[in-house]
């Protein structure tokens, strides 16, 4: 799984990375803000499936059921985003990009729910052989479409057909490995009856708290680049976005050890084997913390050189602002640790008021700093909404991780 998240993450990186070298910052910007507006669109609509079909330990509701919502969902994610299109009065390549990534968006939000599949069963090696098959054909076709094109609309259409083939001919008959999966269940299932409609109702009502939450942490993460952009136009978002993503070696691991550890979290909570519960997420906080620490420390003794090798000298004078930001992925990190943790436990709803709460702070603190700091004013803004969804993820664990010995 770490592999498999080394392997997709680093390719996401690459074709960043190809288009700072084959393009330029406008160019960057545009893709940036292509995912900032879509992605909160589809963690929302999405619901969670994934964690919502990993936690559920009884088996309440089967497979093509969560594969027929997410279906649905991503058509109205679909919907909503050409609505935003409509609204907002960008220039054609900005629109058309936005849509072709919306699209891309729903093809990889399919795979993710077969990835569930597999993950609740612990078929973790098909899911990295999936990321590993889609970041590679992925980052060829990208950045060979982006090099002899240069056009950032071609270069995303190339992105969303490589996703598409991995879905079709890797990820959907992967799916077919579980054994105890029933050989006469469909994969799709229309609403044709009241029952099945109570039946996908049902699994709206248990997971839409986890897609608000999933939607405001989206949302919080991009707040900073709706205000750069804004503010300081698309060149400037490009620099801020693409520095963003040396976030990306940390991320992969703590989230490797968050997919890894979620089943296995699930059954112990279920079973109130707190301790080992308990033990297990002050695991994943403790590494990502430590790589926090170690990603702040290389990027104050040689972040320039590191930003000059990966990138371009027009990045590399931004060294300070990467400290800043490696500075505010401590709190990040320790906090995805403890979002699995509270995932894992069920606890959907405590999370929408944190999170409603961040989103109001991150909003307050780019409006009051960034006029003033330019990007770094967005970089303490993360700063700050990270150390206050610490706080708030400690709190909502607390009877958890402060007392081991407690039976809930």
């Amino acid at each position: 799984m770490f592999w498999g998240n080394t392997v997709y993450s680093l390719c996401q990186w690459a074709i960043v990375v190809s288009l700072v070298k084959f393009g330029n910052v406008e160019m960057v910007g545009k893709f940036s803000l292509a995912l900032a507006i879509t992605g909160p669109i589809f963690m929302l609509t999405n619901l969670q499936l994934r964690a919502v079909q990993i936690t559920d330990v009884g088996n309440e509701f089967n497979f093509s059921t969560y594969f027929s919502l997410r279906i649905y969902s991503c058509l109205l994610a679909l919907f909503i985003s050409s609505g935003i299109l409509l609204l907002f009065g960008y220039q054609w390549e900005i629109k058309l990009t936005i849509f072709i990534i919306g699209v891309a968006k729903a093809i990889e939000s399919v795979s993710d729910i077969l990835w569930g599949w597999q993950q609740k069963n612990e078929r973790m090696d098909v899911i990295a052989k999936s990321m590993f098959l889609r970041g590679i054909v992925s980052v060829i076709s990208f950045t060979s479409v982006i090099y002899f094109t240069g056009n950032i609309v071609a270069g995303s259409l190339a992105l969303g057909l490589s996703w598409g083939l991995a879905l079709l001919y890797y990820d959907i008959p992967k799916r077919k490995l579980i054994k105890g999966e029933p050989k006469n269940e469909n994969l799709f299932i229309l609403i044709r009856n009241r029952d099945q409609m109570k039946h996908i109702a049902k699994l709206i009502r248990i997971a839409v708290p986890l897609g608000i939450v999933l939607a405001l942490i989206s949302l919080n993460a991009n707040i900073p680049r709706y205000f750069v952009e804004y503010n300081l136009g698309e060149g400037n978002l490009g620099i801020f976005s693409a520095l963003l993503y040396l976030m990306i070696p940390g991320n992969l691991i703590v989230n490797s050890m968050g997919q890894s550890m979620s089943p296995q979290l699930a059954k112990m909570f279920h079973e109130k084997n707190i301790a080992m519960f308990r033990n297990h997420v002050k695991k994943i906080i403790f590494v990502g913390g430590a790589v926090a620490l170690t990603a702040l420390f290389l990027s104050i003794l040689w972040g320039r050189e590191l930003l000059l090798v990966i990138y371009t000298w027009e990045y590399a004078q931004q060294d300070i602002l990467l400290v800043w930001i490696m500075g505010a992925s401590f709190f990040i990190y320790v906090s995805t640790g403890l979002g699995y943790g509270m995932t894992a436990a069920g606890y959907f709803k405590p999370q929408i008021s944190l999170f409603v709460g961040i989103t109001i702070l991150v909003t307050i603190s780019n409006y009051i700093f960034l006029p003033r700091l330019g990007i770094l004013g967005a970089v303490i803004s993360m700063l700050v909404s990270g150390f206050a969804q610490l706080v708030g993820s400690v709190w909502i664990l607390r009877d958890i991780i402060c007392w081991p010995n407690r039976s809930l």
